[in-house]
């Protein structure tokens, strides 16, 4: 259930030159633009991290929609790296796998989206493209954040007996840490992230 809505798209995703603007129709062709754009030489060039974020969250729900893996360990490693190098050139933060890095993810939850921006949207569905979106920054962000826990805390992805995409959890010393749906709530509250990760390692600890 939780997957089957990566499945079934002829979504057409329009990539955007982060320098200029101009749109291709694949990642490739803007990446072979970029490499000579004009603008990226222009030091008063007009960028709007914000706006950039929000394009390429969108590109990046259009490829989810039509992601044909189904979910799982492997497939959140993976999109935990896109992750870390997508944000790190778009926000300029170290997105590395670091505990200090999670406070760069509050920082960037906090700083590039209002706490209503999302406010009825439903993550995992795909009836309109603000699911889409969401889901695509909450998974993204959920990947990067259950990977840092991986990495420090001797962590694994497990299931637990909640439906779609929330049954995936991070287990690490029989704590069970329901990463998508924290990432929900900082995308609606103050972000938590590496304050989450402190309590988790201090109930370790203990």
């Amino acid at each position: 259930m939780g997957w089957n809505f990566f499945k079934k798209s002829t979504t057409k995703v329009n990539w955007m030159c982060e320098q200029c603007g101009e749109k291709f129709g694949s990642k490739k062709e803007t990446e072979a633009h970029e490499k000579t754009c004009k603008n990226s030489e222009k030091p008063n060039s007009i960028k709007n991290p914000q706006l950039i974020a929000s394009i390429n969250e969108l590109q990046h729900a259009a490829k989810i929609k039509k992601e044909k893996s189904t979910l799982g360990p492997k497939y959140f490693k993976q999109e935990a790296k896109d992750f870390a190098e997508r944000k790190s050139l778009i926000f300029k933060k170290d997105f590395d796998y670091s505990i200090k890095s999670l406070k760069a993810l509050d920082e960037t939850i906090d700083t590039h989206w209002t706490k209503d921006r999302f406010k009825d949207a439903v993550f995992g569905q795909r009836n309109n493209i603000d699911n889409l979106a969401y889901t695509g920054v909450v998974l993204g962000f959920g990947s990067y954040f259950g990977e840092v826990f991986i990495k420090h805390l001797n962590g694994k992805w497990v299931k637990n007996k909640q439906p779609g995409l929330r049954k995936w959890v991070i287990e690490a010393h029989g704590n069970k840490i329901n990463i998508f749906h924290i990432i929900e709530d900082c995308f609606k509250e103050p972000s938590k992230c590496w304050f989450t990760y402190k309590i988790t390692k201090d109930s370790i600890n203990k």
